[in-house]
């Protein structure tokens, strides 16, 4: 059996649990951004909560086994304060 050559990773965005608290009141605005490689896909903003709800699914497409194998799922979430200041971080984790 012959693995494909290349393929599609899905990954699927639930929620967040327990974030900082970024603003003032005691929550945040927070967003993702899911990255692999050079590929990036940004989630949506969820107001004024420290447990957002996103249920997006991302897709990364056309890419080889060898870029499976080498590269992490980057996930870095931050806290969105407008278009004219710069989000808030709020932390990172990776996946192998």
């Amino acid at each position: 059996m012959r693995l494909a050559e290349n393929g599609t990773l899905r990954v699927r965005l639930a929620r967040g649990v327990g974030l900082l608290a970024a603003d003032k009141g005691g929550t945040s605005d927070p967003y993702v951004v899911v990255q692999l490689g050079k590929t990036k896909h940004k989630s949506k903003v969820i107001k004024k909560t420290l447990d957002p709800e996103w249920n997006e699914t991302f897709d990364f497409v056309k890419l080889s086994l060898r870029e499976l194998v080498e590269s992490q799922l980057l996930l870095h979430a931050f806290d969105y304060d407008g278009r004219l200041s710069k989000a808030d971080d709020l932390g990172v984790a990776s996946v192998s």
